[in-house]
């Protein structure tokens, strides 16, 4: 049984209306922010559409010492997709349980599917497509995005995979051991090596439904209401699992083991929030997409910490609509920043954890000193008296100063940046680009991998740290989520043509690893002093805030 965290009247009907007519699965629409085909751009203007071919991409950068940066894609032929809608998602491969190292898996978001592919030869890929039914036999719109091992050793959940099926409200787990087992059974038996294998309810090992479902102080809520889980991590001891819910402006926590789920709400409508990971401290943060904020959840795993504490951070980019996207925990082991990725804003943010929550104890101290005076100004008995906890739990997003520092990267002024990821040695992030009204017919640059070294993480201003730009091999590839891969490279998806991409250093024919790549002058594909005059012109605004 669903637990609605702390909702008011207020935000039940904002819930029930954001949710109207969304209960026919068959039938359910995105919203305008939740639309993510590459059709669109960020300003709203229609890009045409892209026909990358069926073959292999490369190129080849050549660096120094005869080490040579080579960018590799390969089409991912979801099927049954005749018109190469774009559907490529989230990627994800095995990191504790030395489960299926030579491969990674992607999800097909518009067409219902998983792919395994095997990274020796990523043209040889195996599909498995969901088929689900409600109880009155209706097909359900499943619609797989975000995909996770478990982040812990654990022999019992070695090949398990967890899907969040974000249009059927559900995050399920299943077991690939058996799955691939009874993919290669089937196609040795009917000789089909193009069709998917089927994944039915039966093949869940669990199936966790984080649907609102109960009916609120209103009672105005009959219907489960989808939240819509977009991304989900999963606590420091992995028996919880927390997730967006992308269409109720909600975050939500669901423990693996009974069921029970909670839900707290953000503090701005029509938030979007989309990605989420964990910090040093256990506690969850997240980015929106719609309202210009990165927000922290507090999971209650550090001592002193109770759950379900909402923090805003508004974002102090020039832009007035950023759209973070991608945020991950500083790869130094007990290091107290986030850092995330701006769409819009074409920059990198470090958030300083240690000084948030310095600036949140001079605030309770004077909300408290405040609420003081009232009670011994105050003569009546019924007087409202809540804790500071709750007047901080949902309070407005607020600018908090020198929190948020912003690197602004160098690039063309129409491009922008989709996931980041961080390697031993550097901080990788994607950028694509994004066609401005009025370009139609024009030929579309190649989008790019920026690396960006490691000596950023100790530093205040991009000024001085190495960045490099690799490109990948087709155009329009509208870059989306990026990680580092098992065999030292990056792994990266392609949303706009439907591509799986691999970044890797080669020396003599063999992969090396990353940090063979060294800064040196002559390994410059761009530097700040050449950059363009937007970039320049948005460093200049920065400084003048």
């Amino acid at each position: 049984m669903s637990n609605l965290k702390v909702m008011t009247s207020r935000e039940y009907d904002r819930i029930a209306k954001l949710s109207a007519g969304n209960f026919d699965f068959d039938d359910e629409e995105d919203s305008d922010y939740e639309q993510e085909s590459p059709t669109t751009s960020t300003s709203g203007h229609t890009k045409p559409g892209v026909a990358p071919g069926k073959t292999p991409g490369k190129t080849v950068v050549t660096i120094h010492g005869g080490l040579q940066v080579e960018v590799h894609d390969y089409p991912i032929p979801w099927v049954g997709n005749v018109t190469d809608k774009p559907s490529t998602h989230e990627i994800i491969y095995d990191t504790y349980n030395d489960f299926d190292q030579d491969h990674c898996y992607v999800t097909g978001f518009s067409t219902n599917q998983i792919v395994r592919i095997n990274l020796s030869n990523p043209s040889n890929q195996q599909f498995y497509r969901f088929d689900l039914y409600d109880e009155e036999g209706q097909q359900i719109k499943a619609v797989p995005h975000t995909v996770r091992f478990v982040e812990k050793k654990d022999p019992a959940e070695k090949g398990m995979l967890w899907v969040g099926l974000e249009y059927a409200g559900l995050i399920v787990k299943v077991d690939m051991k058996v799955l691939i087992n009874d993919f290669v059974k089937q196609n040795s038996t009917c000789g089909q090596k193009d069709d998917p294998f089927i994944i039915t309810k039966s093949h869940f090992k669990k199936c966790l439904d984080v649907r609102i479902n109960d009916s609120g102080p209103t009672k105005s809520t009959p219907h489960p209401i989808n939240t819509h889980p977009h991304g989900f991590c999963f606590d420091q001891d992995c028996e919880n699992i927390w997730f967006t819910g992308k269409l109720t402006g909600t975050v939500g926590r669901v423990n693996i083991c009974s069921g029970n789920v909670k839900h707290y709400v953000l503090p701005t409508i029509q938030s979007v929030p989309i990605y989420l990971s964990l910090d040093a401290d256990g506690n969850v943060w997240g980015t929106c997409l719609a309202n210009n904020t990165v927000f922290r959840v507090t999971t209650g795993q550090k001592e002193g910490h109770e759950e379900g504490i909402v923090t805003e951070l508004q974002i102090t980019s020039y832009a007035t609509q950023s759209r973070p996207i991608a945020i991950k925990k500083d790869p130094r082991e007990g290091k107290r920043f986030m850092w995330f990725s701006n769409e819009a804003g074409r920059s990198i943010c470090r958030i300083d954890i240690g000084k948030m929550e310095t600036l949140m104890d001079y605030e309770q101290k004077e909300q408290m000193q405040k609420m003081k005076q009232e009670k011994d100004a105050s003569s009546s008995a019924s007087s409202c008296l809540c804790s500071v906890a709750c007047k901080l739990r949902y309070k407005p997003s607020k600018k908090f100063k020198g929190v948020i520092t912003e690197y602004a990267i160098p690039t063309n002024h129409n491009y922008i940046f989709g996931g980041l990821t961080f390697s031993e040695e550097a901080l990788w992030v994607q950028s694509y680009y994004n066609r401005p009204a009025g370009d139609r017919g024009k030929p579309i640059p190649k989008d790019n991998i920026i690396r960006i070294d490691k000596a950023i993480l100790d530093r205040d201003t991009i000024s001085g740290v190495h960045v490099a730009s690799y490109q990948v091999p087709t155009e329009g590839s509208t870059l989306h989520r990026i990680t580092q891969g098992p065999k030292g490279n990056i792994l990266f998806t392609e949303l706009g043509v439907n591509r799986f991409g691999v970044l890797k250093v080669v020396k003599n024919g063999i992969t090396v690893p990353l940090n063979s790549i060294n800064p040196t002058s002559s390994h410059v594909p761009f530097t700040l002093d050449t950059m363009d005059d937007d970039t320049k012109d948005q460093k200049k605004r920065q400084r003048t805030k």
